[in-house]
């Protein structure tokens, strides 16, 4: 669980984990126009659609059993690219991959 109200840093492991986990993330801020803003619960940040990220590694509390919840808080204003666009991804060599998402435009 990451709480997303400190802010839009590029720090190694900036988002801290909530959990016991320790899937500390950092954010890959292509052109720098990530910004921290107002949401439902306290801050968010608003990626702008354009490859930015946060990256927390590939800890082994990730990789999710035969039964698990992906969820997330999302407002989307706009989404018009064509194919797959990820809010949670996880790939990974021998079929354990998860995503979750947008395809063409549609949850």
């Amino acid at each position: 669980m990451w709480h997303l109200g400190d802010g839009d840093s590029t720090a190694s492991d900036y988002y801290k984990d909530s959990t016991s986990n320790n899937n500390d993330g950092t954010l890959t801020d292509i052109d720098g126009d990530v910004e921290s803003i107002s949401s439902q619960i306290y801050k968010g940040l608003d990626f702008q659609g354009d490859n930015d990220r946060i990256n927390v590694g590939n800890g082994s509390s990730l990789n999710l059993g035969a039964t698990f919840t992906l969820s997330g808080w999302v407002n989307v204003t706009s989404h018009n690219n064509p194919g797959y666009q990820f809010l949670i991804s996880k790939d990974a060599v021998g079929g354990d991959s998860y995503d979750l998402g947008f395809k063409n435009g549609a949850p």
